[in-house]
């Protein structure tokens, strides 16, 4: 990791820490990965450019809310926290020899109780406001078909968000600024067909991109 800004090294060194803990499991995909543009992930793993500690701090921060939620929440039966759930898909038409693909994704937070999804996020406030991100909605949708897969109903999804770069000198400026830091902001919940059609798709756009090919 490059530190082309001479950042401290104890955070350079922090934050490499941090990014080296992720594990997808044991899976082919992780929803994350699969809502990453096909054709640049996979010109970044044949090239592998280097990444510059400033790249990964708002990750670092992202991961460090995640980590004191688990820490606090683990214990409380109420909720099921940073849990890896996995899916497996059948793709007769991909391309190769491979028909089976597994895609996983790490709940953030499931509240029993309410029989709500939460996805923890830090970020800038536009990510939470108004309608909110495309790719946060689609990575809901793909949490809560695993959570009913694995047999739990799903009354909710939503975003609990972090707003980096809130104000509190600018509530009541605008109408829809956050009253908080705390944003949250629920999505609609898809049908299991359209989740599985959605799933199937960037799959194959991403094994078609391995063979250097836009589907």
């Amino acid at each position: 990791m490059e530190n082309r800004l001479g950042l401290p090294e104890w955070l350079v060194e922090a934050v490499d820490k941090t990014r080296g803990e992720y594990n997808s499991g044991e899976s082919d995909y992780s929803i994350t990965s699969l809502l990453q543009p096909a054709m640049v992930q996979e010109l970044k793993r044949l090239h592998n450019p280097p990444e510059d500690v400033t790249d990964q701090l708002q990750a670092f921060i992202g991961t460090s809310c995640h980590n004191q939620i688990e820490w606090a929440l683990k214990g409380n039966p109420r909720y099921i926290v940073e849990e890896r759930l996995y899916h497996t898909f059948h793709i007769p038409e991909a391309p190769g020899d491979k028909k089976d693909f597994i895609v996983s994704s790490q709940l953030d937070l499931y509240d029993k109780q309410e029989k709500a999804l939460w996805d923890h996020k830090a970020s800038k406030l536009y990510s939470f406001i108004g309608d909110g991100k495309k790719e946060h909605e689609q990575q809901l949708a793909y949490q809560c078909y695993l959570l009913k897969k694995a047999g739990y109903e799903v009354n909710s999804v939503q975003i609990s968000g972090f707003g980096l770069d809130w104000a509190k000198t600018q509530v009541g400026l605008k109408a829809d600024y956050p009253k908080s830091l705390f944003c949250h902001t629920p999505y609609p919940q898809w049908a299991d067909e359209d989740v599985e059609e959605f799933i199937k798709s960037r799959i194959l756009d991403m094994e078609y991109a391995k063979l250097g090919q836009i589907r």
